[in-house]
Formats: structure tokens, sequence, C-alpha cells
């Protein structure tokens, strides 16, 4: 078994596996290469582990060995080529055990215009002080890191939004409605800034921690065992929504029998029920892997750009950026 720390991470960050993996049309291969990897946190601040991290699973497939044991939070910037002064903070999944990081969505934004900031981030079961909100407080810390960077990045503060995929899509969709839980430890230089999204897209998203659809790997990756009542409530998300809830984009397959696609039907409820603008898109056929969005003639082939155009039309890219050049 091989664990690696995001500090030996390649430059690119480039990892295969996961649910964000995709294959990638030329034009979006040829986007700018990322950038090197910006540390979340002084080292000082998660130098303390308050328990062992759990065992890894030695059932887990190979490609996913480097990115299960994550000690160094980061996130990895993509420059766009015609930046649209937007930037999207993107979450792979892997079901709160892994990381299945993948240079296929940061690079298919980044050459619609935006900058793109690819999280690492560390996992419940990693023995922190946080425990099954280390994820939450990493995805928080990026929010505010690149929100307070925003000037040399080039990047509007307002519209700053977060990306998810599987597990990454509860760490989004967590980031979206539990901004104002206070995860942060107090010598945090940036705990002022605001943590809150100004958009957020969930792709195959794990949203609730309640039966019949909860999704069962990542609620024992969290809590160890069934969650408690108390638990389940403040980490479902679609119990969560409020009005302050930014707008989200939500796309699932309804052949996903990893993540059911009532997670996304539940948070869209919740989202309409307060006001909060949303769209939902569900497909037939494409099984759980939304990277399949990427390959042409596939049922899920058009909710990428289904999901540029929304952000168009709300107003997080200036017009006419997102065409390529």
């Amino acid at each position: 078994m091989v664990t690696v720390d995001a500090a030996r991470l390649s430059r690119r960050g480039v990892l295969a596996g996961g649910a964000a993996a995709a294959t990638l049309p030329a034009a979006a291969r040829a986007a700018p290469a990322a950038e090197l990897d910006i540390p979340l946190w002084p080292d000082d601040i998660l130098a303390e582990r308050v328990r062992p991290p759990m065992p890894i699973d030695p059932k887990l497939p190979a490609r996913y060995h480097p990115v299960v044991n994550v000690t160094r939070p980061v996130i990895t910037p993509y420059r766009p080529a015609r930046p649209n002064g937007a930037g999207i903070i993107t979450c792979a999944g892997g079901g709160y055990v892994l990381v299945g990081r993948s240079p296929g969505p940061p690079n298919w934004l980044a050459d619609r215009g935006y900058w793109v900031f690819d999280l690492l981030y560390r996992l419940p079961g990693g023995g922190w002080r946080a425990g099954p909100d280390a994820s939450l407080q990493d995805v928080q810390q990026a929010i505010r890191l690149v929100r307070a960077r925003a000037a040399a990045f080039g990047v509007d503060p307002a519209r700053i939004g977060v990306a998810g995929f599987s597990a990454g899509g509860h760490i989004a969709a967590s980031a979206a409605t539990r901004f104002a839980d206070d995860l942060q430890p107090p010598s945090n230089a940036l705990a002022s800034v605001s943590a809150r999204p100004d958009f957020a897209l969930l792709a195959c998203p794990v949203i609730t921690m309640t039966e019949p659809h909860r999704h069962g790997a990542s609620t024992k990756a969290l809590f160890g065992a069934m969650p408690s009542a108390d638990q389940a409530a403040s980490h479902s998300a679609e119990l969560r929504v409020t009005p302050r809830t930014p707008p989200c984009f939500l796309a699932h397959s309804a052949s996903d029998r990893v993540v059911s696609p009532q997670n996304s039907i539940l948070m869209f409820s919740a989202l309409r029920a307060v006001g909060v603008a949303a769209e939902l898109h569900i497909f037939d056929g494409g099984g759980h892997d939304m990277g399949q969005g990427f390959k042409p003639g596939t049922p899920v082939s058009a909710w990428p750009e289904l999901f540029i155009q929304w952000l168009a039309r709300s107003g997080f890219a200036a017009p006419g950026a997102n065409a390529r050049g």
C-alpha cells in the first residue's frame, strides 16, 4: 500500500481515477497547465492529529493509492488563457476514503475562461480534530484563500463558486449550505473572510445522510457507522438549505446505481422551496461517472455545456467570455 502526502504530488496534480475522470476533446486537453500547489494552512495549524488515521482498505483499486492519505491539503490553480473573471474550486469524489483527482474538469473549465482551483482535501478518517468536518474545513479555507487573493488572480471576489462530483458533491453542497458554521481554528488569519460560495455545481452528488437514499460508503467514512439523528440532520445538505444558499446547478444520471438520483432531487426541491435559483438535469443513462459528460454521444454528454450556459445566464461569466479562442 502506497500513500502520498500532497507535498509529493506532481506540479499538475494529475492523478488517475475518481468520479470526475474524463476523456476530453482536444481543445480541452490543450488548456494551460496547472500551476504550483498552494497550501491551505500554515504547517502549525494542522500539525496535530487527535487520533491515528483509520486503516486503509487494501481492496481499493491500485490507481487510488496515491491519494488516500492526505496530510497537507492544497489547491492546484489552473490558469485560463482567456479569463472571464470567475473562479471555481473543484472537489473530486472518492467516497470520503480517497480523493480521485483528475485533470479533466479543471482543464475543461479553464479552457472556457474560468480560473480553477482543484482542491486536495483531508479525509474524515485521517484522525483530524475536525473529524467528519475536515473536508468541509478545507473547502471553506480554499474559498477564503481564493477570495482573499482575488486581485492577484484577477478574479471577482463575488464570482467564486464550488464544483463537486459524487462525495465531492457533498463537500460542495456542504460549502453552499454550512458556510456560517464556525469550523476555523482561532489562529486562522483568513477567518474573517467570507466562506460562502457564490454558486455551486453538484454533479452526481451525495446529498443526504438519511434513509433510504443515503450513500452508505460515504456515511460509513464520515461517521464510522450509522449516523445518529443529529449527525444525519446536520450533514444532510438538503436539510441545511436556507434562502442564503447560493444558486445551484445539479446534474445526475437516472441509471446511477452508486448515488441515487434522489439525492439531487431532494436538494433541488429544498432549494426551490426557499426560493433559491436552481437548475436540475437528470439524464437517461450514463451511470455514476459524470465525467462521461465529456464523451460525445453518451446520454449525459449535454451537461457540461448546459452548466456553462447556466453560468452565463446567471451572471457568473463576462458576456462572450466562455467562447474558446
